[in-house]
């Protein structure tokens, strides 16, 4: 994933086979805002998620209901 560290937003959309996502996410330096929805078979975030300095909206939602909502007003 290191070849979309100018990547600034990922939205990821009705991926109901999706069981988890790359520890790769946490090269992604400039992401600023990830949302995900409908990805009902997503048990977790990988840990990489947590070295994403530049993210200031994290929206996770599972049919309408939201799971986890960040917002950084930096």
């Amino acid at each position: 994933m290191g070849s979309l560290s100018s990547l600034k937003d990922l939205t990821i959309e009705e991926c109901s086979n999706l069981a988890s996502l790359p520890e790769g996410m946490g090269s992604l330096s400039s992401l600023k805002d990830l949302t995900i929805q409908g990805c009902s078979n997503l048990a977790s975030l990988p840990e990489g998620i947590g070295s994403l300095s530049s993210l200031t909206d994290l929206t996770s939602r599972r049919d309408g209901q939201p799971l986890i909502t960040f917002r950084s007003y930096n």
